[in-house]
């Protein structure tokens, strides 16, 4: 909202010099970005003056920037008590009610805005903002906006601890075509913020406390439109959204199994041309598994060899499938050999 210095001087009001020279002492500290040192400057006005329209509008704004929708949407009702044909009272109260999911109150609140705005232009900034809201409300209402509400099986929130910091936290949800990530952060140099969209992943990392540091890799459920993905830093928070190649529920957020973890059948020959995946230990070669039991694939290669040595009639009759895998394996090369043996015992045969 764009308040007019001019409306202010203009308050019968606000005659009082040194209520003027605080107001606009706050006024200044919220066009700065100090939402919470401008709120507690409003909330000392309007002990002053409960009733001053314009100073309860500059309280709500710092309350929706710093995330408080609980007194926000107290102070869009204190609004709309003071002056019922104005729309930023309507809009504010929607806005918190919308952000705690109350959904059918919120819906009446925008309603009722957008009868006030309906008179002005089509690209005026205040009717584009009130019609925006009305549709986020009307399509996450209607399910056309595929939310997350943070299941239990489906983590959707993380969080990575710093001595010293506290602990920064993150938390997403989803619309038909993008997902939206919130890092709870205030980071005060928004150049120090680093994040990388690639297809399948997205990377961020931003300073904490001294020299300490928050980074974060997603290996993403489903790929993403890397130049269409964007972020921007606020007062308490880094948000962050990734643009949906297809627009299409995700499940998760990220894959079930980190890519360096997991190896499917169908990633075996994937898998044995990523030389990385694998660590040279002193006792051999360890190949990639969520298994909790470790396993000597050399010992095992060795028995399988002196088995098929010994029982080579039997390998040679029987199941044709069998058969198959037994000459591919034997024919394979070392690494390929494990490979094949890790599918066949994980997956039970």
């Amino acid at each position: 909202f764009h308040i007019k210095t001019k409306r202010i001087f203009s308050d019968r009001q606000m005659a009082d010099q040194g209520y003027l020279e605080q107001l606009l002492s706050a006024q200044f500290n919220y066009m700065k970005g100090y939402y919470t040192f401008a709120l507690d400057q409003f909330n000392a006005l309007l002990q002053e003056k409960p009733d001053h329209y314009e100073t309860g509008l500059y309280r709500a704004m710092c309350n929706l920037n710093l995330g408080n929708f609980d007194d926000l949407a107290g102070d869009g009702e204190k609004l709309i008590t003071l002056n019922s044909n104005r729309y930023e009272g309507l809009y504010l109260k929607a806005t918190a009610l919308f952000e705690k999911r109350k959904l059918d109150e919120a819906k009446t609140q925008i309603e009722r805005a957008k009868l006030l705005v309906q008179s002005l232009d089509a690209a005026d900034a205040k009717r584009v903002k009130v019609e925006a809201l009305a549709r986020k409300i009307e399509a996450l209402d209607t399910s056309k906006m595929l939310v997350k509400a943070a299941p239990k099986k489906a983590t959707t929130t993380k969080s990575a601890y710093h001595p010293q910091s506290g602990k920064v936290t993150y938390s997403w949800i989803q619309f038909e075509k993008e997902i939206e990530l919130t890092f709870k952060w205030g980071l005060k140099d928004q150049n120090a913020l680093k994040v990388e969209y690639k297809p399948e992943t997205m990377s961020i990392e931003f300073p904490t406390v001294e020299d300490k540091k928050y980074s974060l890799t997603l290996h993403l459920y489903d790929d993403i439109i890397p130049e269409k993905c964007r972020h921007k830093v606020l007062m308490d928070k880094i948000q962050v959204t990734l643009a949906k190649k297809e627009p299409e529920e995700w499940a998760l957020l990220e894959v079930e199994d980190s890519p360096n973890e997991r190896v499917l059948e169908s990633q075996i020959p994937k898998a044995i041309n990523q030389p990385q995946r694998v660590t040279q230990t002193q006792e051999g070669p360890s190949y990639p598994s969520s298994a909790k039991v470790k396993r000597d694939w050399s010992k095992i290669d060795k028995e399988i060899e002196e088995d098929m040595e010994k029982n080579r009639d039997d390998y040679q009759q029987g199941d044709p499938t069998n058969a198959m895998f037994q000459m591919l394996y034997k024919n394979a090369d070392e690494n390929t050999r494990r490979a094949m043996m890790k599918s066949y015992q994980t997956s039970g045969g």
